[in-house]
């Protein structure tokens, strides 16, 4: 992908099948940030080989093709995930597949900016939403911040209970 990247003309497009890790995997965080920054990506379509499409490969493996301009930059980029039929891909994109934004990417994924496999398109606006408030468990000066527990119970408290009897309490 980075070679790929190197030998594209300046103002070049390029389109490449790739494994689904490209968008997912930690490893490649550095080329999805380069993909942002450096490049316009107009596609990626997520296409498991559940037809066969490489012999001799699982069926269960999923591939990407992506399609890419140098020297933009991606602000938002057509997605369609778990596609089975390649026959989609002729009609891709088209007014049901999804768009996301680079900015969503980086609220709901900060630190892998990885982009997240959204199963049908209504679910993008519903993250959107979300985003806009703090992550759970980050504090905000001045605000009622919301801390999560769990009741008191004998595995992680039991320093706190006492096994005897005594004035004003019952043993457990």
């Amino acid at each position: 992908m980075e070679q790929c990247f190197n030998l594209l003309h300046p103002q070049g497009y390029c389109g490449i099948i790739i494994t689904w890790e490209i968008y997912t995997d930690l490893g490649t965080k550095q080329l999805r940030e380069m993909l942002f920054s450096q490049a316009n990506m107009t596609g990626l379509f997520c296409l498991e080989n559940r037809q066969t499409i490489f012999e001799g490969v699982d069926s269960r493996l999923r591939f990407v093709i992506l399609t890419f301009e140098k020297n933009k930059q991606t602000l938002s980029f057509t997605v369609e995930f778990m596609r089975h039929d390649v026959e989609e891909l002729q009609r891709f994109p088209h007014q049901y597949s999804s768009v996301i934004s680079v900015d969503l990417i980086g609220k709901l994924s900060p630190d892998y900016r990885e982009v997240i496999e959204f199963k049908q398109d209504i679910y993008i606006p519903i993250a959107e939403k979300m985003s806009r408030f703090p992550p759970r468990g980050e504090a905000i000066p001045d605000t009622g911040n919301l801390k999560l527990t769990s009741e008191f119970q004998m595995t992680n408290d039991s320093h706190l209970f006492k096994t005897e009897p005594a004035k004003g309490r019952l043993p457990l």
